[in-house]
């Protein structure tokens, strides 16, 4: 793991050298005045607390903490197998230990020996051993993912001394494990495309782009057809030029945005209300993904690495869902660009066709007048409304879908 520090009280050093050097002042004091009972006891002190400080000074050397995490990334509802081992690597036992790891409290296993902070957001997975020589302990876990999250497990502390319990010693292990639940899927009701884009993977329904590519016949030249879409094998079988037909395509694109403002977590009922929308994100970006539609995603802060925003370009791999999710996993609903004009300074960063399609917690003039420019640039934009959001939406000339995600009772539960 991660270099460790020592750290021990002043006073508390103080403190035990005062002790000792008052043993051996008595011992001494004592021999010069010929009092050989009062001897027996401070020597016993002194050899007690000598032997003890050098057993806690190296109690810690050489001994190791591991954790073992069996994913890093995992969705609401699975389980994450955690192991952790300590271990003795030298001669002199280890006579008590206490080791306290950090552990949110959205991932806390169901043991007795977790400990919730006073925050209840946090808690300490406590351990008690003790380790004879080139020895090695270790405890198993299930970590429980709760909800979606970017979670860190660590740092810690472990705590040993003397088998006497006079003498104390910290170490601080700084080594932490990052793990990422991603927000939750849901089944999505069927939407209508909204972007398309030339020379795609979908059948257009009106001929405008053609898709050179895909030839779907031949017909007769005519004079406005340019030279290279001749087909001259079947020219010369029916002896008059003949051209190629392509087949007319589109690719749907879209990005999705999430708009923070409006959105809080002050209450259970703001948290839940914020925890769906990203939901929404989430799950229309599978599905349209899932569908071979690029998807980007625009967000406008609520970062834990500080930048003020994400723009992530419309792609439809694998990794590209991931990415998206892994955003979605970690925001916060905490904006820290305004939606409006990051929107208009973004768009000339998108691609041409590709539409927007927005979930936000408030709509104000400011963010209609800026997707009113969007839309007389030639952008396709729409609100996605969940649930009784859809009438408020409606007559703001600006188009609405009505989103409706397959929530289960016992996805409710787990929520």
């Amino acid at each position: 793991m991660a270099s460790s520090e020592v750290e021990r009280s002043s006073s508390l050093v103080l403190l035990e050298s005062v002790a000792l050097w008052g043993c051996l002042a008595i011992i001494v004091w004592a021999a010069w005045a010929g009092q050989q009972a009062v001897v027996v006891v401070p020597a016993l002190l002194l050899v007690t607390g000598v032997l003890g400080r050098l057993w806690s000074r190296y109690a810690l050397n050489r001994v190791s903490y591991e954790r073992v995490v069996s994913e890093h990334r995992a969705f609401p509802g699975e389980e994450i197998d955690l192991t952790v081992r300590i271990t003795n690597g030298k001669l002199l036992p280890v006579a008590w230990m206490r080791a306290d790891d950090q552990v949110p409290a959205r991932l806390a296993p169901d043991v007795s020996h977790w400990q919730p902070s006073d925050d209840g957001r946090g808690g300490t997975l406590v351990h008690l051993a003790s380790l004879l020589w080139y020895r090695r302990i270790s405890w198993n876990y299930k970590l429980c993912c709760r909800r979606r999250g970017l979670y860190v497990l660590g740092p810690v502390r472990l705590t040993s001394g003397d088998a006497f319990g006079f003498f104390a010693r910290q170490l601080h292990v700084p080594a932490t494990e990052q793990l990422i639940v991603y927000p939750r899927i849901l089944p999505v009701e069927e939407l209508e495309p909204l972007a398309h884009q030339p020379l795609g993977d979908l059948r257009a329904g009106q001929p405008i782009f053609e898709d050179p590519s895909r030839t779907v016949g031949i017909r007769d030249y005519r004079p406005a057809d340019a030279l290279k879409r001749i087909h001259w094998k079947a020219s010369a079988r029916r002896q008059r030029l003949q051209v190629r037909v392509y087949e007319p395509t589109t690719t749907p694109q879209s990005v999705l945005v999430l708009g923070l403002e409006g959105f809080g977590n002050d209450t259970v009922e703001e948290e839940e209300h914020f925890e769906l929308a990203v939901s929404a994100i989430a799950s229309l970006a599978n599905r349209s993904i899932a569908q071979r539609q690029a998807t980007g995603l625009i967000v406008n802060g609520g970062l834990p690495d500080g930048r003020d925003f994400v723009c992530l370009q419309p792609a439809a791999g694998h990794e590209d869902l991931m990415r998206i999710l892994e955003v979605l996993a970690a925001v916060a609903p905490v904006p820290t660009r305004p939606l409006p004009e990051l929107l208009l300074e973004e768009n000339r960063q998108l691609p041409w066709g590709a539409s927007l399609m927005l979930v936000v917690g408030a709509v104000d003039e400011v963010l209609l007048e800026a997707l009113r420019q969007l839309q007389q640039q030639g952008r396709r934009v729409s609100f996605c409304a969940l649930g009784a959001e859809f009438d408020p939406l409606v007559g703001l000339g600006v188009p609405v879908q009505r989103l409706a995600l397959g929530i289960t009772p016992e996805m409710r539960m787990n929520r």
